[in-house]
């Protein structure tokens, strides 16, 4: 048990000087009478910067040697000493860093199709549907064009139009169109199953036009979206916007927020990359 001591003094960088007083306790025996007195240990020598790294090629007890050309955590230490010990020997050496993104978005087009919920503020909220074109010249940042369609309802007027007996509002389509600039700050990795899937984080803020009766002068939007990189040419993608417009109904006239939430597929041109 000694000698292991002894390897693991050495390969930490302890002069050989205090493994040779654990060699020689190891082989002191009981004093014999009449026996001269043994003579003090070598005072061990601590190791200092001056000394640079251990010499390659020492030998060590028990057969080992010191780096033979290989990685501090591959050494060839004797069975009895814990593997887990000899693994913390080259932990320290081991290189960390940033890893390669294993999904690229610059100098692609990605090509989207979603639909989803179009909750408006003053009127009632319906779906919507409709798609994105969206070019990135860099990896973070990118300018998106979007077209949109949904409905504008107003169910608390069938009661009135009953009560009447005429058609106070029409419900009619509404088409959204806008163009974004698009900011991807955060990127992330998802492990599912054996499979690492990257995914991003993305910004978007635009202006536009919602050309609908009801809506008056332009639309401005900003929101988030959650990207899902399944492979190098599709994507899963889930919108959250929110809509600024000036909308008139029943008489009444207010800035409007209304909340659009949507899931979408991409897919990416060039294919892979």
């Amino acid at each position: 048990m000694v000698a292991c001591l002894a390897v693991l003094l050495v390969s930490m960088g302890v002069g050989p000087g205090l493994a040779s007083v654990a060699q020689a306790q190891d082989g002191e025996g009981g004093d014999a009478p009449g026996d001269a007195a043994p003579a003090p240990p070598p005072v061990a020598k601590l190791p200092s910067p001056k000394d640079g790294p251990p010499r390659v090629g020492n030998d060590l007890p028990g057969g080992a040697t010191l780096y033979e050309g290989r990685r501090p955590d591959r050494l060839d230490l004797p069975s009895c000493l814990d593997g887990s010990i000899a693994d913390a020997l080259g932990a320290r050496l081991r290189r960390r860093g940033v890893q390669q993104k294993l999904f690229l978005k610059a100098h692609r087009f990605e090509l989207s199709g979603r639909g989803g919920l179009y909750a408006s503020d003053l009127l009632s909220s319906s779906y919507t549907y409709g798609g994105a074109l969206t070019y990135w010249p860099w990896e973070d940042f990118g300018f998106e064009a979007s077209f949109d369609v949904t409905r504008m309802e107003l169910d608390l007027e069938k009661p009135l139009e009953s009560f009447f007996n005429e058609d106070r509002f029409k419900p009619s389509n509404a088409y959204i169109v806008l163009g974004h600039f698009v900011f991807s700050p955060i990127h992330a990795k998802m492990k599912m199953g054996d499979s690492i899937i990257p995914s991003d984080i993305v910004v978007s803020a635009g202006v536009g036009r919602t050309i609908n009766d009801t809506v008056q002068g332009l639309t401005f939007a900003g929101g988030l979206t959650w990207k899902i990189y399944f492979t190098d040419w599709f994507t899963l993608r889930v919108d959250l916007s929110d809509h600024v417009i000036l909308q008139e109904a029943l008489a009444q006239q207010k800035v409007a927020n209304d909340i659009v939430a949507t899931l979408g597929l991409s897919v990416w041109v060039p294919f892979g990359f």
